[in-house]
């Protein structure tokens, strides 16, 4: 079944289609047509022809009592769940190809109220502390989250960073204009270079640009090792390493881990330690090795990787093993106590 088409030469024309994907699973398609050419997005694939079809039913009705551009609002929200379309683009159109749409995308509003500046705010102790501000407007209003940059003694100096900034968006971009804003955070302490979360600004609608770690954890699979304390609010004392999942479903992050070694206080360097070597590894071989490698390193420790994976909130990830803890803790030469190790391990990732 497919709509009834009232083709115009000079306008192009949407319709809901059935398919068939690789897997010979059952699909539903919008598809933009016009003189001379089509494009289509899959909005979904369906363990029956006939769920399949009543999909495609809901939608057509949806066109018809509702008009297009609610039709294509859903169309949109549903090929963001399947996967076929990104919602952080920062081409908020939901087709590429052919003459301009007659209907207006969420993603392109998104993008209309999406402002990125910069604002310097006097400190108590005198100094003027540099903020890098996202704002945007939803249906609960105008939203705003900061990002502090540094310190500085005149505000002058904190506007000349903000112009050097300024300029590197009207040079290269927003994206490498963002990258170095978190470069500059990551350089000053404000945000941790490995995080968990990789995202610059973690609220409101999502950012039309990549990131430096999201870029290094897109290379990683999503993969990363963490140390610090047992993510888990009922542990105390007790700091742990863990291999830590990193997944983006329709714009949100999922974040899972699984413990591989367990430690006291007092052992807290060996874990942190171990965490940066692994990481070395996955940068330097890749994910498959330095697993490998931790596995093997772990049960020699007596330590057996959990084969669980855990949802936890990234904020209990991103805590780390401190300074005063870290000096506090005993060395241990990781380098030595990690040598080559690549026995093949059946841990599934």
């Amino acid at each position: 079944m497919t709509d009834e088409l009232d083709v115009d030469d000079n306008q192009p024309v949407y319709y809901f289609s059935g398919g068939m994907n690789e897997n010979v699973e059952p699909t539903v398609e919008v598809v933009k047509s016009w003189k001379g050419g089509q494009q289509r997005r899959t909005l979904g694939a369906y363990d029956s022809i006939q769920t399949a079809f009543e999909v495609e039913r809901e939608m057509v009705e949806m066109k018809q009592d509702e008009g297009l551009e609610p039709a294509m609002n859903a169309a949109e929200r549903m090929a963001v769940q399947y996967g076929t379309l990104d919602p952080a683009r920062p081409d908020g159109r939901m087709f590429t190809d052919g003459p301009p749409d007659t209907f207006t995308t969420e993603r392109e509003h998104e993008l209309e109220t999406l402002r990125y500046s910069y604002e310097t705010v006097e400190q108590a102790t005198g100094t003027f502390e540099l903020q890098s501000v996202k704002t945007w407007k939803d249906d609960q209003g105008v939203g705003m989250q900061a990002i502090t940059l540094g310190e500085y003694d005149r505000p002058a100096d904190a506007r000349l960073e903000q112009e050097m900034l300024r300029r590197v968006r009207d040079f290269q971009g927003l994206e490498a204009e963002m990258r170095t804003v978190e470069q500059i955070a990551v350089e000053n302490g404000t945000l941790q270079a490995d995080r968990v979360d990789p995202r610059l600004f973690t609220d409101g609608p999502p950012d039309p640009f990549t990131t430096n770690r999201e870029a290094e954890l897109e290379a990683s699979l999503g993969y990363t090792f963490r140390a610090g304390p047992v993510p888990n609010p009922e542990v105390t004392d007790e700091y742990s390493l863990d291999l830590v999942s990193v997944e983006r479903q329709a714009g949100q992050y999922q974040f899972s881990a699984a413990e591989f070694v367990r430690v006291s206080e007092k052992d807290a360097r060996f874990v942190a330690d171990a965490s940066e070597k692994f990481n070395r590894i996955i940068a330097d071989e890749g994910t498959g090795p330095a697993v490998q490698a931790a596995t093997t390193w772990s049960q020699m420790l007596g330590s057996q990787p959990s084969r669980h994976w855990q949802h936890i909130d990234a904020e209990m990830l991103d805590r780390r093993v401190t300074l005063d803890v870290y000096n506090q803790s005993r060395a241990v030469d990781i380098d030595a106590d990690t040598e080559r190790m690549v026995r093949e391990q059946d841990m599934d990732l």
